[in-house]
């Protein structure tokens, strides 16, 4: 009997979903951020406070925000609560693109390290391609944002700046294990001067 109770409180657990979970999404701009929200329960009304300010009373709870005519790297959050159960609520924290020309600088100093990297070779080689790939992770962050499809590119040559580095840090490993210590070479040499004899 005590199984078949725990089966049956189970199985309730999985059939029945949760009561209006509320789902948030943004879409940021350089200068405006899209939250867009739903719930499970589609007849759910919500109140929406941006900043701690209300904005939205009663709204539909698969509904959006504009939140525009903002500065670039603006943080703001948005609140949406559930007007029949203030315990269900969502917080998003987002934060505005900074503007085009930050990402172009970035672009241009990225592609500038990767020509580093490819003309030079040992320590260089290694030391341009840890600032590569910290400049490439960079870039690629805002790529998405403000040319998508570069950001294939970006993610191909971080990739690839990293086998790079990886081949130079090995080949320098190999190169020093292979290469005798100047004492070792000074002994064989006088040695040799000497007769070989002992």
């Amino acid at each position: 009997m005590k199984k078949l109770l725990l089966l049956l409180f189970l199985f309730s657990i999985l059939i029945i979903a949760p009561t209006q979970a509320i789902v948030i999404e943004h879409e940021l701009g350089s200068t405006y951020i899209l939250w867009k929200w739903n719930c499970t329960n589609p007849n759910t009304t919500v109140n929406v406070s941006v900043d701690g300010e209300v904005v939205m009373t009663n709204a539909s709870c698969i509904s959006e925000y504009l939140l525009s005519n903002i500065n670039e790297n603006e943080m703001h959050m948005i609140k949406v609560v559930n007007t029949s159960n203030e315990s269900d609520y969502v917080v998003d924290i987002a934060q505005t693109l900074p503007p085009f020309s930050f990402f172009m600088i970035l672009l241009l100093i990225t592609f500038s390290l990767l020509m580093i990297v490819f003309a030079t070779t040992s320590t260089t080689r290694v030391i341009a391609s840890i600032f590569t790939l910290l400049f490439t992770g960079f870039t690629y962050k805002y790529s998405i944002y403000y040319a998508s499809p570069l950001s294939y590119l970006l993610l191909f040559a971080f990739f690839f700046t990293f086998a790079l580095m990886l081949v130079e840090v090995l080949r320098m490993l190999t190169s020093t294990i292979r290469k005798k210590p100047k004492w070792e070479e000074d002994f064989w040499s006088e040695w040799r001067e000497g007769g070989g004899g002992i």
